[in-house]
């Protein structure tokens, strides 16, 4: 059963695998299907151009999501802890992915994000240890604390030069990277900032290769902004 009220879906108590949300639903209420082990897929119409926080958390049989492209933003921990999720479109709408929005979703594979994608919120993806490769729009101008933290499959990062600050641990314990395309200069990359922790905890790790424009370097320990 669907609790709808005045077109906001507020719940769902269905135990059902597939489901199509109705297109007379506008908005749905955070947390709405939080929990729901019985879920495996969700098709959700262009008719809603609001969905809660955590709406889908802990969805723990959730495999595929189709989003509708009337939405700004990935709200915080919208699939956080689906661990059977293995594929989701974001749409080009979505400006804003926000902190834990995908948490622990280790059997996602591939990410695709949007052209117009401005921020990447703290932990966004981490512990995504099924990503292997992810390519950062050239609209990006934020990427939070720890967003890529424990994608121990991450191979390869495509970074802007939009991104002029690497937050801490933006990549830590991403054991597999070995190479950073970075969209600027050799000059350019230099004068990124590069914040750690009070524990010295980088954002990259030792190593890894950055390939720039006009060449590539080494990232070691660098000057830091505490």
């Amino acid at each position: 059963m669907l609790t709808i009220e005045n077109g906001k879906l507020i719940k769902c108590d269905e135990n059902t695998a597939e489901l199509v949300i109705p297109d007379d639903v506008t908005a749905i209420s955070s947390c709405a299907f939080m929990d729901n082990r019985s879920l495996e897929s969700v098709k959700i119409s262009d008719q809603v151009k609001f969905i809660g926080e955590s709406a889908f958390c802990r969805c723990e049989s959730l495999k595929t999501v189709e989003l509708p492209n009337s939405i700004g933003g990935i709200s915080y921990r919208l699939f956080g802890l689906c661990k059977a999720l293995e594929s989701v479109k974001i749409p080009d709408s979505v400006k804003v992915i926000d902190h834990e929005a995908f948490c622990g979703c280790g059997k996602l594979k591939e990410i695709k994000l949007p052209d117009g994608l401005d921020k990447i919120g703290c932990e966004a993806f981490s512990c995504c240890t099924s990503i292997e490769s992810v390519d950062i729009p050239d609209t990006v101008v934020y990427i939070g604390e720890c967003a890529f933290f424990g994608c121990s499959g991450l191979k390869r990062v495509r970074l802007p030069s939009s991104v002029k600050v690497l937050e801490v641990n933006t990549f830590k314990d991403c054991t597999a990277l070995k190479q950073i395309d970075y969209a600027g200069s050799l000059e350019e990359w230099d004068k990124i900032k590069i914040k750690v922790s009070v524990k010295n905890n980088y954002p990259i790790p030792f190593g890894t290769v950055i390939k720039c424009t006009d060449g590539e370097t080494e990232f070691k320990d660098p000057d830091v902004e505490l």
